[in-house]
């Protein structure tokens, strides 16, 4: 299946320089394909996100699942409208996943593992430092977006007042790892 996101998505804070070179852009592509559906299935449960995904593939498409993928405004139980910016905008390129994803790759890019272990390239008129505090960012920012989805998914109504994805539960599918985290580690 094809992903929800692509290279395009790594910009701004969340920058790769690297995903212009064929090989290195192959790399990005392969942590999507494996970081992708383990934030769908972490975030929405595994039954939901196959519900999802599959409803993605229906043509046409009901509404309710392009407003998850692509966020929209809408109203709770008490008339309240309110906005979800969706899984991924195609257009400002800004996703929880890619945020997801970057966290893991910049983790695993960290250093190299050779014959000695782990080790770190030298580099000539420049220093490495920690990476910490951007993978710190983008795991925080994709905790809150994940948490803006899931009151959306839980307390958007249609008009006559039922939930629109009664099929989700919040609270089944909160994982504890889900928490903001400092580069402190506590």
């Amino acid at each position: 299946m094809k992903t929800l996101i692509d290279q395009t998505y790594f910009c701004r804070e969340i920058n790769l320089p690297e995903v212009g070179n064929p090989i290195a852009g192959d790399l990005v592509c392969k942590f999507i394909d494996k970081y992708e559906p383990r934030y769908l299935v972490e975030s929405l449960g595994y039954a939901f996100a196959k519900q999802f995904l599959e409803g993605l593939g229906v043509e046409p498409t009901d509404q309710r699942w392009l407003d998850l993928l692509n966020g929209c405004e809408w109203q709770d139980k008490k008339g309240n409208v309110l906005y979800f910016g969706g899984l991924r905008n195609s257009v400002t390129k800004i996703s929880p996943i890619a945020n997801y994803v970057y966290y893991f790759y910049v983790r695993s890019r960290n250093s190299d593992t050779a014959m000695v272990g782990e080790v770190r390239a030298k580099t000539e008129n420049s220093y490495r430092i920690t990476p910490a505090e951007k993978m710190v960012n983008a795991w925080n920012d994709m905790v809150a977006w994940t948490r803006s989805m899931w009151y959306f998914l839980e307390r958007s109504v249609n008009g006559d007042g039922d939930r629109v994805y009664p099929e989700f539960c919040v609270w089944k599918q909160m994982p504890t790892h889900f928490q903001s985290i400092n580069s402190f580690g506590i």
